[in-house]
Protein backbone atom coordinates (compact mmCIF):
# COMPACT_ATOMS: atom_id res chain seq x y z
CA UNK A 1 0.00 0.00 0.00
CA UNK A 2 1.33 3.27 -0.81
CA UNK A 3 0.49 6.11 1.30
CA UNK A 4 0.82 9.51 1.03
CA UNK A 5 0.61 11.77 4.21
CA UNK A 6 0.95 15.78 3.25
CA UNK A 7 2.22 17.22 6.45
CA UNK A 8 2.65 21.34 7.58
CA UNK A 9 3.74 21.22 11.27
CA UNK A 10 0.27 21.63 12.58
CA UNK A 11 -1.87 19.63 15.03
CA UNK A 12 -4.34 18.22 12.53
CA UNK A 13 -1.44 17.14 9.85
CA UNK A 14 0.30 15.55 13.50
CA UNK A 15 -2.90 14.16 14.15
CA UNK A 16 -3.17 12.01 10.80
CA UNK A 17 0.94 11.10 11.06
CA UNK A 18 0.04 9.33 14.61
CA UNK A 19 -3.33 7.70 13.26
CA UNK A 20 -0.60 6.42 10.57
CA UNK A 21 1.72 5.17 13.00
CA UNK A 22 -0.22 3.62 15.47
CA UNK A 23 -2.71 1.52 12.31
CA UNK A 24 -0.04 -1.31 11.24
CA UNK A 25 -3.33 -3.36 10.48
CA UNK A 26 -4.55 -0.68 7.99
CA UNK A 27 -1.32 -0.34 6.46
CA UNK A 28 0.06 -3.71 6.23
CA UNK A 29 3.35 -4.79 6.35
CA UNK A 30 5.59 -3.01 3.65
CA UNK A 31 3.94 0.06 3.34
CA UNK A 32 5.00 2.91 1.23
CA UNK A 33 4.96 5.99 3.32
CA UNK A 34 5.72 9.28 1.41
CA UNK A 35 5.56 12.32 3.77
CA UNK A 36 5.10 15.29 1.71
CA UNK A 37 5.42 19.30 2.53
CA UNK A 38 4.36 21.82 0.33
CA UNK A 39 5.57 25.38 0.90
CA UNK A 40 4.24 28.19 -0.37
CA UNK A 41 5.99 30.23 -3.07
CA UNK A 42 7.88 33.54 -2.45
CA UNK A 43 6.53 36.53 -4.05
CA UNK A 44 8.31 37.50 -7.18
CA UNK A 45 9.65 40.59 -6.25
CA UNK A 46 11.59 39.20 -3.13
CA UNK A 47 12.60 36.34 -4.04
CA UNK A 48 14.69 38.37 -6.92
CA UNK A 49 15.97 40.53 -4.01
CA UNK A 50 17.04 37.07 -2.07
CA UNK A 51 18.19 35.34 -4.98
CA UNK A 52 16.97 31.48 -6.28
CA UNK A 53 19.28 29.98 -4.09
CA UNK A 54 18.52 31.71 -0.63
CA UNK A 55 15.25 31.25 -1.56
CA UNK A 56 15.76 27.22 -2.29
CA UNK A 57 17.68 27.36 0.82
CA UNK A 58 14.80 28.61 2.75
CA UNK A 59 12.11 26.49 1.76
CA UNK A 60 14.14 23.60 1.96
CA UNK A 61 14.65 24.61 5.52
CA UNK A 62 11.37 25.37 6.41
CA UNK A 63 10.42 21.43 4.94
CA UNK A 64 13.14 19.95 7.30
CA UNK A 65 11.76 21.14 10.04
CA UNK A 66 8.60 19.29 9.60
CA UNK A 67 9.03 17.01 7.54
CA UNK A 68 12.63 14.88 10.16
CA UNK A 69 10.76 15.16 13.47
CA UNK A 70 7.91 13.13 11.47
CA UNK A 71 10.64 10.67 10.58
CA UNK A 72 11.66 10.16 13.32
CA UNK A 73 8.61 9.37 14.48
CA UNK A 74 7.51 6.95 12.16
CA UNK A 75 10.99 5.43 12.78
CA UNK A 76 10.26 4.70 16.84
CA UNK A 77 6.65 2.94 14.75
CA UNK A 78 9.19 0.78 13.02
CA UNK A 79 7.94 2.71 9.93
CA UNK A 80 10.34 3.73 7.36
CA UNK A 81 9.10 6.62 4.88
CA UNK A 82 10.22 8.93 2.31
CA UNK A 83 10.24 12.51 2.92
CA UNK A 84 10.09 15.83 0.02
CA UNK A 85 8.73 19.22 -0.20
CA UNK A 86 7.58 20.75 -3.30
CA UNK A 87 6.41 24.52 -3.77
CA UNK A 88 3.25 25.35 -4.77
CA UNK A 89 -0.39 25.61 -3.71
CA UNK A 90 -1.01 22.91 -1.28
CA UNK A 91 -4.22 21.53 -2.70
CA UNK A 92 -3.11 20.74 -6.69
CA UNK A 93 0.62 20.01 -5.05
CA UNK A 94 -0.77 16.98 -2.93
CA UNK A 95 -3.33 15.61 -5.80
CA UNK A 96 -0.11 15.82 -8.63
CA UNK A 97 2.05 14.31 -6.12
CA UNK A 98 -0.65 11.44 -5.27
CA UNK A 99 -1.25 10.80 -8.95
CA UNK A 100 2.81 10.63 -9.62
CA UNK A 101 3.81 8.22 -6.94
CA UNK A 102 0.43 6.38 -7.36
CA UNK A 103 -0.46 6.57 -4.05
CA UNK A 104 -3.63 4.36 -2.52
CA UNK A 105 -4.49 6.50 0.00
CA UNK A 106 -3.71 9.88 1.44
CA UNK A 107 -4.01 10.52 4.94
CA UNK A 108 -4.34 14.13 6.05
CA UNK A 109 -5.69 16.60 9.22
CA UNK A 110 -8.31 18.47 9.00
CA UNK A 111 -9.29 21.75 9.93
Amino acid sequence: MKILIPLDGSEHSNAALAFVASRSTLIGRQPQIDLLNVQLPIPPHPSRLLGRDAVRSFHRMEATAVLQPALVRLKKAGITARAKHVVGTPGPAIGRAADKDGADLIVMGAR
